[in-house]
């Protein structure tokens, strides 16, 4: 599982604390990002957006190889932010948020729209970042 592609961005980085001894434990991460050439395992975005409207609202596993993904990342306390998610996958475009608890769970909420018809699905991204979960929202 998981998302691969070539990493590009600039990220901020900064420590605060009361006293020197505490200065490493609370990092701040914060920046763009954005991955080219990729692809994520585990689901099949095309394919759940596509059949979203056909009464097929089940997750649909399997690749999305995409263009690009981008947005802005903050890390903090152990849990990372993603913000004005950015996806272009060919015929499929979505935006959104997501954020990963500091065990690795996900909590996401995207907007997808297949270029070959109007509208926008909701789709809502959950589970870990082993084995992610998409499906369909409302």
């Amino acid at each position: 599982g998981g998302i691969k592609g070539e990493l590009g961005g600039d990220v901020s980085y900064s420590m605060q604390a009361d006293k020197l001894g505490r200065l490493g434990g609370n990092p701040l991460l914060e920046g763009r990002f954005s991955l080219s050439k990729g692809v994520i395992d585990g689901i099949d975005m095309v394919d759940t957006v596509r059949l979203a409207g056909s009464g097929d609202n089940s997750p649909h596993i399997g690749r999305t190889h995409f263009d690009e993904l981008k947005g802005i990342m903050t890390l903090e306390n152990g849990v990372q932010r993603y913000r004005q998610l950015q996806l272009s996958a060919g015929v499929l475009s979505t935006s959104g948020n997501l954020d990963i608890d500091a065990s690795g769970g996900l909590d996401g909420h995207l907007q997808a729209r297949l270029n070959v018809r109007p509208g926008t699905v909701p789709l809502v991204v959950s589970g870990n970042v082993g084995a992610l979960t998409l499906r369909v929202g409302r």
